[in-house]
């Protein structure tokens, strides 16, 4: 028997957000897809050009997997948060019959999973899903200004609240270290190839070597950043000899598929380099911000780093009670980040990473100029407290065998009482005829302190399908 999941009243939403300091929601509709790595993976999202993005950590998974996560259960959670704003997602899988009849009465599973995801929340909450199928789906926004995730080749000409191009600056780990914050010392190394000059090999080859040397020969300890990346991807931190080997191994790849995705629409963009980064002692904390149509900066959370046994980073969680103590301690860094994003043109939700050295001086070390994956933490606090939590992390991707109702029955008491929410879901077949049923969801789950939220999660973590 399926639980009884209790309606979700979200704190804000973005629609609320972009109402503030003469913004209006209703003039606001938002795309949502996290770029897939590799290939194209759906006939609905074709592989960005222009905007390209780097990804030299995922997992190596197939088209139809990455095609579920990212422009399924990944979009959904993201866009959780929406509020009842036109929504538009890209469909996973193209509809089974292209007759015009069956477009109009045959609902996609996929397009399903997500109806269920957003029935849970109120309805005044609820954002208006539209599916695209195709890339030209998206002329039916009209002139509604778009906000989306990453800039999208498919939205240059479109009306956007954002230049494109100055989000994808912004959100470039590049651009931070030219930014008047303070952040940590950083070498830049760019490709120096143009993009004629990027479809001779033998150029490129001798160009990805120049760029490893600066890893190979640089004094450890340091971290490693790829320009565009999302999820904490593209990011190496190298203690020893072992790490550096590690970081060089993966990199070498990604490089030169970097280097060759320069071309006429983005070299001015400065798409292909590394970032190589001071290593700082310490763990980041996460700010989510928004800033106003008018560039007022507005608190979201402060997410503090879920470590393991080595002390090593595992995730992030909010813990609720300590947000008034993390605005006080790190309210004037949040108003100079959202001053420089909006001196640059930019307002909406943004992330930002922060550490501190060893004079506790505040350092911005990570910019995420978008929607942050812990974003919609913040905007749960009261659906936690008032259920007597004051803790709540995010755990996605998580992937399982069966279906959401299967899921829903072994965890319904926790559902019931609001422990566990499922903010996104979506599920395929595989194996030999496609017997075998599997689900890949993204969950809220709270706690009353740390520790009875990470024993719920190490019980969600051992039904994990592991690779």
């Amino acid at each position: 028997m399926s639980p009884t999941l209790p309606t979700v009243t979200l704190d804000r939403t973005l629609f609320d957000l972009y109402s503030l300091d003469g913004g209006n929601g209703r003039d606001v509709g938002f795309v949502m897809a996290v770029p897939p790595p590799g290939p194209q993976v759906a006939p609905s999202f074709p592989r960005p050009v222009k905007y390209a993005y780097q990804s030299p950590r995922y997992p190596k998974l197939g088209n139809e997997i990455f095609a579920r996560i990212c422009l399924g259960s990944a979009a959904q959670y993201h866009a959780f948060q929406a509020g009842p704003m036109p929504l538009y997602l890209f469909d996973v899988e193209p509809p089974k019959s292209s007759s015009f009849f069956s477009k109009l009465t045959a609902v996609p599973d996929h397009r399903e999973d997500a109806e269920r995801v957003y029935s849970q929340l109120s309805e005044t909450q609820r954002p208006d899903v539209r599916f695209l199928s195709a890339p030209s789906d998206i002329k039916r926004a009209g002139n509604t200004k778009l906000i989306s995730y990453t800039p999208l080749d498919i939205l240059d000409g479109r009306s956007l609240t954002v230049n494109p191009e100055v989000h994808y600056k912004l959100l470039s780990k590049r651009t931070l270290a030219f930014a008047p914050l303070t952040s940590p010392k950083t070498e830049i190394i760019d490709a120096g190839l143009s993009c004629k000059q990027v479809d001779t090999p033998s150029l490129v080859s001798t160009e990805v070597a120049r760029m490893m040397n600066s890893i190979e020969q640089r004094a450890l300890p340091f971290v490693v950043k790829v320009p565009q990346a999302v999820g904490g991807q593209g990011v190496f931190v190298l203690k020893d000899e072992a790490d550096r080997a590690d970081c060089l191994d993966i990199l070498r790849e990604e490089t030169t598929s970097m280097v060759k995705s320069i071309n006429s629409s983005n070299e001015h963009l400065k798409p292909a380099c590394l970032i190589l980064q001071e290593m700082l002692p310490g763990v980041p904390r996460g700010l989510n911000l928004f800033v106003t149509k008018t560039g007022r900066s507005i608190w979201i959370s402060c997410t503090e780093p879920i470590l393991d046994e080595r002390n090593y980073w595992g995730g992030a969680f909010v813990d609720f009670n300590r947000q008034h103590h993390w605005e006080q301690v790190y309210g004037k860094t949040a108003k100079q980040i959202s001053q420089y994003v909006y001196e640059q043109g930019y307002y909406g939700p943004l992330g930002a990473d922060i550490m501190l050295d060893e004079n506790e001086k505040q350092h911005v070390i990570d910019l995420n100029v978008r929607l942050t994956g812990s974003y919609i933490l913040g905007l749960m606090k009261t659906h936690f407290t008032t259920r007597g939590m004051n803790c709540a992390s995010l755990l996605t991707p998580l992937a399982v065998k069966g279906d959401r109702n299967a899921f829903e029955e072994k965890f319904s008491k926790e559902l019931e009482e609001g422990r566990l929410v499922i903010i996104g879901w979506t599920h395929g077949r595989g194996g030999p005829g496609n017997i075998f049923r599997y689900s890949l969801g993204s969950l809220v789950v709270g706690g009353e302190d740390q520790a009875s939220m990470l024993a719920m999660m190490d019980t969600i973590n051992a039904i994990r399908i592991r690779k």
